[in-house]
């Protein structure tokens, strides 16, 4: 009798299409880094259908893991010809720990993707947060996610940068220049994608966070 990962493995496979995307979704609910399910996963990636693709990039990070076919996988997926696929990669690295040059440079190229889906430039920004470590490209690509029209990829952006300013005190005074800056820069008046809230709200929350929240805990 076959397995479930078996089943899950072969059902890649099916003919029909919505049973092959449930089968690259339910290999990452799975939980097993089994090196068939790498496999599998990873051949997934190249699929013919973006639902397939997508799934199996996702299905790859939920794995969690940081074996080295997982991070094998996940870095090969970082040079995928779509943009999903690679934030997902990326993101994934990111939640593993794995902060080379390569993962950095991939978040911060979906942080600033205009055509992106603006959850996967909120966890690339969140990625950052967790990974960068204050540079110029890290700074300047969570500066622009600030100006970004989803007001979600702002907020995101703007805890980064007050998240990386508290683990680095010595760009912390840097990155609280830049949001003073940005409360009296005309560019930061652009309201969000509704209309509700102009991009200095978000740069005065960063500010706060960085300034207020790191006096707090120093006490």
């Amino acid at each position: 009798m076959l397995s479930v990962l078996s089943r899950l493995i072969t059902a890649l496979h099916d003919s029909e299409a919505d049973v092959r995307f449930y089968a690259a979704e339910s290999l990452g609910q799975l939980g097993q880094a089994s090196s068939e399910a790498i496999a599998a996963l990873v051949a997934a990636l190249h699929h013919s259908e973006a639902d397939v693709r997508l799934t199996a990039a996702l299905s790859l990070r939920r794995l969690g893991q940081a074996s080295s076919e997982v991070v094998a996988a996940l870095v090969a997926a970082l040079h995928h010809s779509e943009a999903d696929v690679r934030s997902n990669a990326a993101a994934g690295l990111g939640q593993l720990g794995q902060a080379s040059p390569e993962v950095i440079n991939k978040l911060c190229e979906a942080v600033q993707e205009a055509g992106e889906y603006a959850i996967r430039r909120r966890d690339a920004a969140q990625q950052l947060s967790r990974i960068g470590q204050g540079d110029n490209v890290v700074i300047d690509a969570l500066w622009r996610g600030l100006l970004a029209e989803d007001d979600g990829v702002r907020s995101a952006s703007a805890q980064a940068l007050a998240q990386i300013g508290r683990r680095n005190t010595a760009i912390a005074e840097l990155i609280e220049k830049r949001f003073v800056e940005a409360i009296h820069d005309p560019k930061f008046e652009q309201s969000d994608q509704y209309g509700h809230r102009p991009a200095y709200d978000r740069a005065y929350g960063g500010l706060w966070s960085l300034v207020v929240s790191s006096e707090i805990e120093g006490k």
